[in-house]
């Protein structure tokens, strides 16, 4: 099975205040990844 997935403005907006927020506390990537038990790629 073929997964054609793509982003909407939603993806984007949500991706955006994301990056924002974590931005905002100074956080990495890294870490936002281990608080949420997932891993960074």
């Amino acid at each position: 099975m073929i997964n054609h997935r793509r982003s909407t403005s939603v993806d984007a907006y949500v991706g955006c205040r994301l990056k924002q927020r974590r931005e905002d506390l100074g956080m990495s990537q890294e870490r936002l990844a281990e608080l949420l038990r997932l891993s960074f790629q």
